[in-house]
């Protein structure tokens, strides 16, 4: 159970980030992001507001189909806002305490970077500074016919209508289909990516002497609708200058479909960049593809990628959710892929992955490792879920919820936990509600979610917390206890045995022999390890 520490409402909240490097957490709004930073013991509020006449309306002309042959329509510009963002690594951390980067995406393929000033800041006027916006450089790209050379096509062919084309505009570019639909995709960025620091590739055409001291880098990773954008970042030294021109359009590498989610895996040190071979040293990224596969790729300081493995074969439902752990004493780290009610959790070292394992009764909505072992889970059933990861959890039923944690306000006004993010130590847990839109009179309708942070009360004795779940079930409208037994699965057979012949104490007797016969159906199970499969086939007989 969690006590409330503090809590506040924010406005449409579209997405959500948070680094364990800086312990900074942020909101992307309509038109604004706030940032909340948790360093040494203070709550700090941030915010980057973003000019709607440089950036956040901004339109990118792509061209105009030669074949419409369906109705056109244009998106308006009054609904452009954030929709994604991601923080960086925090770089040069022993100058003024390091600065680090973020960067946002918009509904109108706006992609721009921010840099904060330096983490020690003690200034009331703490400000985040613009860098660039990167898609500035993508559309550069896109109409560079000597990089880019367009596609020929037969005009008759039909424009692919997940891409909303804009109106025709006689004054613009007449392109052929094909190559509307390419520029429209490439543009389009639903994931966002720091990549680890890399030793800086130099070409012929560019030396590594002119790179000006900025031997090291990094790649924002842009995922789009038709791949991965790939934009290069030299990290400065002592003696050098952060400023827009460390950022270099890169490569463009294409994927068989959209790539819906991203995230590189931790591997090694800056440190580990000054051994030898270290220009060879590739990083690792997972990659959540439209159809429904998960891939994990190596990217290495050239830009050149190669396919290690496919994790998660093709279906019907994306992943909505990629998240590497952090790495233990021995350089392990566990991914995690959520996809509607459940989860994959995969051993990258062992190259094994789990069953997956159905934790909510509604939509997955966050992710967040506390630590190498532990991870916290939210869900629109108002849910959080800490789990336990047992070494080879693969091998059996050794991924176990260690506690359940129930959202419910007094006013019934919560439409579900949006994510989720947990302290190292397990005590401190920040959540995002969604919230219904206020319909009394003073209420605010702009009011449509809350950020609360809470500290874990500790855990219930059994029968301490056998008392409060029978007070909670005999006061439940629904007698259903299959809606509950997913929740209390953390406890051994015999407690929850223990539950159920409490549960039938004052039933009619047709009831209780009905539940007699459940329980001893559950005794004869006990001999399956897999205590979900035992529940599942009890529900089959119920």
């Amino acid at each position: 159970m969690y006590n409330d520490l503090y809590s506040t409402k924010l406005g449409q909240l579209h997405y959500s980030s948070y680094s364990n490097a800086s312990k900074k957490l942020a909101f992307f709004l309509d038109s604004c992001i706030s940032i909340y930073s948790f360093k040494n013991g203070l709550l700090k509020k941030e915010t980057i507001k973003v000019s709607s006449k440089d950036y956040n309306k901004k339109e990118y002309s792509i061209g105009e189909p030669e074949a419409p042959v369906f109705p056109i329509l244009r998106l308006p510009k009054d609904d452009t806002h954030f929709t994604l963002g991601c923080f960086s690594d925090v770089y040069l951390p022993s100058l003024g305490g390091g600065f680090q980067l973020l960067v946002a995406a918009t509904s109108n393929s706006n992609v721009i970077v921010f840099r904060s000033p330096d983490i020690s800041s003690t200034s009331i006027n703490y400000t985040w500074e613009l860098v660039l916006n990167v898609s500035d450089i993508l559309n550069q790209t896109l109409h560079d016919y000597e990089f880019n050379k367009p596609i020929k096509e037969n005009k008759t062919e039909f424009i692919d209508r997940n891409i909303h084309p804009r109106a025709y505009n006689h004054d613009t570019e007449i392109v052929s289909n094909l190559e509307f639909k390419k520029r429209s995709e490439w543009l389009a960025s639903r994931a966002l990516g720091w990549s680890n620091v890399m030793k800086c590739y130099s070409s012929n055409e560019e030396k590594i002497e002119d790179l000006e001291g900025n031997e090291k880098m990094i790649f924002l990773t842009v995922g789009t609708k038709r791949g991965l954008v790939l934009y290069r970042c030299l990290l400065p030294d002592l003696n050098s200058i952060f400023s827009e021109s460390n950022f270099t359009f890169f490569k463009l590498i294409e994927t068989h479909d959209w790539v819906v989610g991203l995230s590189w895996k931790p591997t090694f040190s800056i440190d580990q960049l000054d051994e030898e071979g270290a220009e060879n040293i590739s990083g690792i990224v997972a990659l959540a593809l439209g159809d429904g596969s998960v891939i994990l790729q190596t990217i290495n300081n050239n830009g050149e990628a190669e396919l290690l493995e496919t994790i998660v074969q093709k279906d019907s439902n994306p992943a909505s959710i990629l998240e590497w752990g952090p790495i233990n004493e021995s350089g392990e780290s566990y991914l995690i892929i959520c996809k509607g009610f459940g989860f994959y959790l995969y051993d990258f070292e062992n190259k094994m992955l789990s069953n997956f394992i159905i934790a909510h009764r509604d939509k997955i909505t966050g992710a967040s490792f506390s630590d190498h072992s532990h991870f916290l889970t939210s869900s629109l059933d108002n849910n959080i879920i800490e789990f336990h990861i047992e070494p080879k959890f693969w091998s059996g039923d050794k991924i176990t919820p260690s506690s359940v944690n129930y959202i419910k306000r007094e006013e019934n006004n919560s439409l579900g936990v949006l994510s989720v993010f947990s302290s190292p130590n397990r005590l401190i847990t920040c959540y995002l509600e969604e919230l219904v839109k206020g319909s009394k009179m003073f209420e605010s309708k702009l009011d449509v979610s809350s950020f609360t942070i809470a500290y874990k009360i500790p855990a219930y004795s059994f029968q301490s917390f056998k008392s409060s779940f029978l007070q909670k079930f005999k006061s439940e409208e629904s007698r259903n206890i299959w809606d509950y037994f997913i929740y209390i699965n953390i406890y051994t057979n015999e407690e929850i045995i223990e539950f159920i012949k409490e549960l039938i104490e004052n039933e009619p007797d047709s009831k209780v022999l009905h539940y007699k016969f459940i329980i001893k159906l559950y005794y004869i199970l006990k001999v399956l390890s897999n205590l979900n499969l035992r529940l599942f086939l009890l529900f089959l007989f119920y």
